[in-house]
């Protein structure tokens, strides 16, 4: 288990972030588990495709 005093890497911020939205299909889906706004749920779901369109650096 990673240190929490430590930062995380940007690629191990990247897999978790991508691991914890695995199998969400879409914004209302988000909102039920999340409790969050649709907008903001929306922006986490374009974050996700932007992240699995880029490659690790």
């Amino acid at each position: 288990m990673p240190d929490p005093m430590t930062k995380p890497s940007c690629q191990e911020l990247r897999s978790a972030l991508l691991e914890l939205l695995d199998g969400i299909v879409n914004a209302d889906e988000l909102m039920f588990v999340t409790g969050l706004d649709r907008q903001t749920c929306e922006g986490i779901l374009q974050l996700r495709e932007h992240l699995l369109c880029t490659s690790p650096e």
